[in-house]
């Protein structure tokens, strides 16, 4: 069902160009919000941009306490309800994304859930958003390395937070930026 919403969300709400200027930035979390340094690589760009007069919003699917409950500890009938419940979510915020002139992304638009390929992330191209993708290590290639190159393939721009993940990626995509990650 959420798909296929999607889909034909993306289909009826195309857009043929992109804005000239950046107005609106949807920053879309990997992580919970209540993890402890988890807004470091999306989070805490909120008052640069505000202050530059671009609005900038947080968007993130679940917390810790729900996380342990229902992921961590959890049999797997538990997790498929959390694992809906995550899809759900992130179709009410993709519904919401086409107002944003760019949306930056935290390792994908769906977290925890075994994708084969970056189905929101085409969505969001096609609906004419420029696409930004963000990965903070190299761990997620060693679980799905072809989930993490199709979502990368979609995206406008990408952003590392190591010097590996720059030399690694710029030779397989044209615009990958290095933000240091901080500790």
């Amino acid at each position: 069902y959420a798909y296929t919403v999607a889909f034909l969300y993306s289909l009826v709400r195309a857009r043929r160009s992109r804005p000239d200027r950046v107005r609106r930035i949807a920053a879309v979390w990997y992580n919970p919000r209540d993890l402890t340094g988890s807004n470091l690589r999306l989070g805490h760009w909120k008052q640069y941009f505000e202050n530059m007069g671009v609005r900038y919003d947080n968007y993130w699917a679940y917390d810790m306490k729900e996380y342990r409950e229902q992921f961590e500890r959890a049999p797997n009938a538990v997790r498929y309800r959390f694992y809906s419940r995550l899809v759900l979510r992130r179709l009410r915020q993709f519904l919401r994304l086409r107002e944003y002139d760019v949306v930056w992304i935290a390792r994908g638009f769906l977290p925890l859930y075994p994708l084969k390929y970056a189905f929101f992330e085409r969505c969001l191209r096609r609906m004419g958003v420029y696409l930004v993708v963000d990965s903070t290590d190299g761990g997620d290639m060693l679980g799905n390395e072809r989930l993490v190159l199709d979502t990368m393939a979609q995206a406008d721009r990408i952003t590392v937070a190591f010097r590996f993940l720059r030399e690694f990626f710029e030779k397989r995509f044209p615009d990958v930026v290095h933000v240091e990650w901080t500790i």
